[in-house]
């Protein structure tokens, strides 16, 4: 869908690995193998992404690197679009979550959606009771695919309601905060 409206596979693959890791500097070569393109396609897109002023460049060690112009006037716009639209199917991620076990309530925070940082630090918060080695496993495997460490808080139901009795600080964050709902059986 996008590739249309964008007009390249290219600039959109790019854009999806840009806008989920802002803050990063990326190498053409490492760019060209992480979106799985050809070099003069993929320094192509660059250059047109970078005359409209959404991604900028630095030379450091003889190398260009590039990395997301989080000033660009719409870049908030432009990010919600592309990673609402590239993002992990919610359902597959859904299906993934409840395969590991008795999950009663699951989210992903704004920074796993690429919409700024969380106060907790925390990308996925999971509440019951799952398979550790199968969280790990899931997770490394969300890791590889967002090129990015996937930071995750896992507590049990009975915890969970204790520490909403209370008003605990985190959990309040976790469920107050901008985020997307995968599973919710409370």
């Amino acid at each position: 869908m996008l590739e249309h409206l964008f007009g390249s596979k290219t600039r959109v693959k790019l854009l999806s690995l840009l806008f989920r890791n802002p803050s990063k500097d990326y190498f053409v070569r490492e760019l060209t193998r992480k979106v799985g393109e050809r070099i003069n396609s993929v320094r192509h897109e660059l250059a047109n992404l970078q005359k409209i002023g959404l991604v900028k460049s630095k030379s450091r060690e003889r190398k260009r690197y590039y990395q997301m112009n989080q000033s660009f006037p719409l870049y908030k716009e432009l990010g919600d679009l592309v990673i609402k639209a590239t993002g992990a199917p919610q359902a597959k991620l859904v299906q993934r979550i409840l395969a590991m076990g008795d999950v009663r309530y699951a989210i992903l925070t704004a920074s796993f959606l690429g919409r700024g940082k969380t106060d907790s630090g925390v990308d996925m918060f999971i509440v019951g009771n799952i398979n550790n080695d199968e969280l790990k496993r899931f997770v490394r495997k969300l890791e590889s695919e967002y090129d990015r460490e996937i930071k995750y808080a896992v507590m049990n139901d009975r915890d969970f309601q204790y520490r909403m009795q209370i008003g605990d600080r985190f959990v309040r964050d976790m469920v107050s905060g901008e985020h997307t709902i995968l599973v919710d059986t409370r």
